[in-house]
């Protein structure tokens, strides 16, 4: 279990699993040497309409519950993989096509993972 998580990674979690996110993999980047950010988050829906409207929670919630706003937000159009951007958190809405062939996992496969489940993130 990755302890310590900041309020913006719960607040993005949290929004992700109210729309029934598939996968939440938390991705501690903290430790490794020349990681784009500190937190990733990976998950997947099930259409493109699911894929967005996960993508537009996290952003909404992000701004009420952590007072965060996105940085960048890149897919939109597509929708197959949405990546938001908030500096020390970077999140990835796939498709559970392009999930598995990109393995974000795999790719960062040497830092501490989680996988989320509704259970853990209610503690």
């Amino acid at each position: 279990m990755i302890d310590s998580k900041p309020l913006l990674v719960h607040s993005i979690i949290s929004a992700i699993d109210d729309l029934k996110g598939e996968q939440i993999n938390l991705i501690d980047l903290r430790e490794v040497d020349h990681a784009v950010c500190d937190w990733m988050i990976v998950c997947h829906g099930n259409s493109s309409t699911h894929v967005q409207a996960i993508a537009h929670n996290v952003e909404k919630e992000s701004k009420i519950n952590a007072q965060t706003p996105a940085l960048g937000y890149e897919g939109r159009n597509s929708a197959d993989w949405i990546l938001l951007d908030f500096f020390d958190v970077i999140v990835h809405v796939f498709s559970q096509e392009k999930r598995a062939f990109y393995d974000l996992e795999s790719v960062w496969g040497d830092a501490p993972q989680q996988i989320i489940t509704p259970q853990e993130e209610e503690k």
